[in-house]
């Protein structure tokens, strides 16, 4: 597990996720892509026998530095194609955070470029994340 600095705002979340760091998903392609972060569906026992799909993922993280042209074209599409609802990239040479949601027709309409506030994902929308401590 990774401790992201989180700030909660409310209990309803622990309880539904896990939080999990390097491990492969399977997408419908047959690709396994390893997500810097993946926040998934519990209970943990789903993923003794197989990855994660799509429809177990709530969203992807992916921290980017060397890799942030891939993260922000190649993966993004991947994700968008195989209907990851939401998909952020922490950019390290910017100290921005890249979001990426509103999935229609496989593609994202949504692009969001955050240094500063707070934002709540998609699927917990009770949670809300300071961004400038991301980047600590």
């Amino acid at each position: 597990m990774v401790e992201v600095p989180l700030n909660i705002s409310a209990c309803s979340w622990e309880n539904k996720q896990k939080l999990g760091e390097l491990h492969p998903i399977t997408l419908p392609n047959n690709s396994e892509p390893e997500p810097d972060i993946a926040i998934v569906r519990t209970p943990d026992t789903l993923y003794q026998t197989r990855h994660p799909f799509p429809e177990d993922i709530f969203w992807l993280i992916e921290i980017a530095n060397t890799t942030l042209v891939k993260d922000l074209g190649a993966k993004r599409d991947l994700y968008a194609l195989a209907g990851i609802p939401e998909y952020w990239v922490m950019n390290l040479q910017t100290l921005e955070l890249v979001v990426f949601r509103d999935l229609i027709d496989n593609e994202y309409r949504s692009e969001i470029c955050l240094s500063s506030g707070t934002i709540s994902p998609l699927a917990f929308s009770e949670l809300s994340i300071d961004i400038s401590r991301l980047f600590r």
